[in-house]
């Protein structure tokens, strides 16, 4: 088990603190497991396929009808697009059923092509509306898409409550892509991830990402995905155990509406290649000549079931109107390792005051982690105490730092002794940190007085220990081979 400690910010007394979990359950019917691919498993969440198009049939055969249906026509899509979007039957000037914008092309993938006609262009959006709904889990597409000036692929769904308009009904971009020129896209390199709601609007609330080591995404496959539950959602390329963008019911305005987690509000799933536009820019001669969008499969997953992280009694306070000191509490939350990313919210009965609850999650602090590879807290617990507050937790985390038993944190993030603790670190932790340290070149230096930590190019210096731990993340050892024999 972890124990994290969390700070809860009241403008009132009565409180009751509503823990979301990072994976949630609903879906669309399931399907034969012989049809579809499957994923392994993140940490301690195993993944049920529940829906697939894996783009399996032969060439030019078929788009399966009971997955996606088609939007056409040239209304620009409230965007100023200037495709027009074709069925794959159609011979509707300028579309052409010998020359079709979506098919599927014999080696296990959707093709969806943009062609120039004249001074225009066709393209393809699919779509799952009125066929396949989902509400939560994990949504992933695999594909490889062209980058260029007028371009604007896209792999996104939208919510299908009747009677509710856009954007109050939501809308989550999975996959947005566009060419840097136009209000900095991410181009070849990377990718956009946006919610849309009744507040953000047009604008939206996104994050971006750009890959790591120059790959792009018109010379391979990538995996573009979502986790999705009630009250967040964790946006990621190609490892959904490292989400670059988590978005919860927290960041919205207080007036706002997040659409994500209503029942009567099913979303549908949406591919497509829009060309020029808001985001699309402006095309060039040679837009509509480039290869298509290929997508190898599109998938839902549910997770297993995992325990609910555990809280403990927080110390009650009360707070005056208006008070601006005194109105805050710690939260000792536990949790089982490797069981994801977890929300939070809180709600309290007094008529006008307002709560949150906050951490130090580098990602989100409306959200506490219990991923295998970012915990630093044992299952026993290393920290003497077993437990530290989730600001100190976090800047550990960011410095890469695992200090030994009998060692906890200061408000800075540094690792110091216990105060009273008698006990000095055994020999042979000494021994194999140092082993360790010199493992990944990290240089010793001279003892220095009790309690000092010193900081020297990117390592930490403990009198005790030598060096401690780089200001960097590194994978470190298991807990077993740190703790006394």
């Amino acid at each position: 088990m972890a124990s994290r400690n969390l700070f809860s910010s009241l403008l009132s007394r009565n409180i009751q603190c509503l823990f979301l979990f990072a994976v949630f359950l609903l879906g669309s019917s399931v399907v034969s497991a012989a049809q579809c691919g499957t994923t392994p498993n993140t940490g301690a969440i195993s993944w049920t396929t529940q829906w697939c198009d894996e783009f399996n049939g032969a060439l030019n055969s078929p788009i399966n009808s009971s997955n996606w249906t088609f939007d056409t026509g040239n209304s620009g899509f409230g965007n100023n697009e200037l495709e027009t979007y074709c069925d794959p039957s159609s011979n509707v000037a300028p579309c052409s059923a010998s020359t079709s914008n979506a098919f599927l092309d014999g080696s296990g993938h959707l093709a969806i092509q943009v062609r120039a006609v004249g001074s225009a262009w066709t393209s393809a959006r699919l779509k799952t509306a009125g066929l396949q709904s989902f509400h939560a889990g994990r949504i992933e597409a695999s594909i490889q898409f062209p980058s260029h000036a007028g371009m604007w692929p896209a792999f996104w769904m939208l919510g299908s409550q009747s009677g509710v308009s856009w954007p109050t009904v939501g809308e989550s971009d999975i996959m947005e892509n566009w060419t840097t020129s136009v209000f900095n896209g991410p181009g070849a390199t990377g990718n956009r991830s946006t919610i849309h709601t009744q507040i953000t609007a047009g604008n939206g609330k996104g994050g971006a990402f750009t890959f790591p080591s120059g790959q792009q995404v018109d010379t391979a496959f990538h995996i573009y995905g979502q986790i999705w539950s009630a009250n967040m959602i964790q946006f990621y390329v190609d490892d959904p155990t490292q989400p670059f963008f988590v978005v919860t019911a927290s960041d919205l305005q207080s007036s706002d509406t997040w659409p994500f987690s209503n029942p009567n509000n099913p979303f549908f799933l949406i591919m497509n290649m829009a060309i020029g536009g808001t985001l699309g820019g402006t095309p060039d001669a040679q837009t509509g000549t480039q290869l298509p969008m290929l997508v190898d499969y599109v998938r839902h997953y549910t997770p297993s079931q995992i325990r609910a992280p555990q809280i403990a009694a927080p110390t009650p306070i009360t707070v005056a109107p208006g008070a601006t000191t005194g109105n805050t509490t710690a939260l000792n939350l536990t949790g089982t390792l490797g069981t994801g990313r977890v929300t939070f919210s809180c709600t309290t009965t007094a008529p006008k005051p307002s709560c949150v609850v906050t951490s130090s999650d580098p990602v989100n602090v409306h959200t506490v982690d219990f991923n295998n590879d970012h915990l630093l807290l044992a299952s026993r617990g290393l920290y003497g105490s077993g437990e530290m507050d989730l600001h100190n937790l976090h800047r550990a985390r960011a410095d890469g730092m695992r200090p030994p038993a009998k060692w906890t944190t200061d408000q800075a993030g540094l690792c110091f002794r216990q105060p009273g603790s008698d006990h000095r670190d055994p020999p042979l932790m000494r021994r194999r940190l140092r082993r360790w340290g010199r493992r990944r070149g990290w240089r010793r230096r001279k003892r220095h007085s009790q309690g000092q930590l010193h900081r020297h190019g990117e390592c930490l210096y403990h009198q005790q220990s030598g060096c401690v731990s780089p200001r960097r993340y590194h994978h470190i050892q298991p807990d077993s081979e740190l703790e006394d024999d």
